[in-house]
C-alpha cells in the first residue's frame, strides 16, 4: 500500500517532485506524510506554509485505495524510484519522476509519469 501513498503525494496539489523524497524522510514513510496534519507538516520544515495549506485543502484521503484499485482493475503496475526495475535512463536525469504508471499488453507498453 506504500506505493500508492506515494502516487497520492506525487499527485498532491503543490507539492512538486523535487522536495518528496525529504518529505518521506522526515515522516519515515509515504503514508505518514501523506496522512500528516497541518502541524506535523509545518513542523518537519520541507514546504512553506502556503504550500501545505493547499495541500491539505485538495488532499484526498482515499486517493491511496482508489489508486490501488484502479492499478489492480486495469492491471496497471505503479512503480516508485527505489523500485529494483526503475527504469535506469531515468535514474540519471536532474529530477526523476518518483512515481511511474506502467500499462502494458503482450504487445504494448505505455509509460506514464505520475503527478508533480
Amino acid at each position: 500500500m506504500e506505493r500508492y501513498y506515494w502516487g497520492a503525494l506525487s499527485a498532491a496539489a503543490g507539492l512538486g517532485n523535487s522536495k518528496l523524497e525529504a518529505l518521506v524522510a522526515v515522516f519515515g514513510s509515504a503514508r505518514s506524510a501523506y496522512l500528516a496534519d497541518r502541524q506535523e507538516l509545518l513542523a518537519a520544515g520541507v514546504y512553506k506554509e502556503a504550500v501545505i495549506d493547499k495541500f491539505l485543502k485538495f488532499r484526498n484521503l482515499e486517493l491511496p485505495e482508489q489508486l490501488q484499485n484502479f492499478c489492480e482493475r486495469q492491471q496497471v503496475r505503479l512503480m516508485i524510484s527505489s523500485d529494483a526495475d526503475y527504469p535506469v535512463s531515468l535514474r540519471h536525469i536532474a529530477l526523476p519522476p518518483k512515481v511511474l504508471y506502467r500499462w502494458f499488453t503482450s504487445s504494448f507498453c505505455l509509460w506514464v509519469k505520475g503527478g508533480g
